[in-house]
């Protein structure tokens, strides 16, 4: 079988944006870290479009 590059985002996309985001938080916080997310200007613009959509 030959080799298939399955791209930078592969792994984003696989888990999903939401589900790898609560894995890293989880991976900080683990580290001893107090995390605080924010949404970018762009992240909430696509999340109000998408509901738009709907």
């Amino acid at each position: 079988m030959p080799y298939r590059d399955l791209g930078p985002d592969h792994f984003t996309n696989r888990l999903g944006k939401e589900r790898q985001t609560r894995r890293l938080i989880a991976q900080l916080t683990a580290l001893g870290m107090d995390v605080t997310i924010t949404a970018t200007r762009t992240d909430r613009m696509n999340r109000a479009n998408t509901y738009h959509r709907r």
